[in-house]
């Protein structure tokens, strides 16, 4: 996975370690894992869009697209309380959805 400026909050070892119990071709777990990196980008970006005024969220796309990972971070802290604890329930919240949804295909592979 590309460094993004959330690389450090982020955690998802477990489900990679899912996704190889899933009887699939590498190719189609390797889509799999390209689905659920950018399912994490998008959520991660929607969830600070989310907090920020259209103005501020200009400049932060801006930042993420020239990959200025520092200028994010000092944006995000100054406009965002607690921006760092939001994007990580974010992520908890789709990693719990993406275990159900590994669950929910093993039971139907079975």
């Amino acid at each position: 996975m590309k460094k993004q400026f959330y690389t450090h909050l982020i955690e998802i070892d477990s489900i990679h370690t899912e996704l190889e119990t899933i009887p699939l071709e590498k190719h189609e777990k390797d889509e799999l894992v390209a689905i659920v990196h950018s399912t994490i980008h998008h959520v991660i970006i929607e969830t600070v869009l989310s907090e920020l005024p259209e103005e501020d969220g200009k400049l932060f796309l801006s930042h993420v697209t020239e990959e200025k990972h520092d200028s994010v971070w000092e944006l995000l802290k100054q406009k965002i309380e607690g921006v760092e604890g939001k994007i990580t329930k974010a992520i908890e919240n789709l990693k719990t959805e993406l275990h159900q949804d590994i669950d929910e295909v093993k039971k139907e592979k079975k």
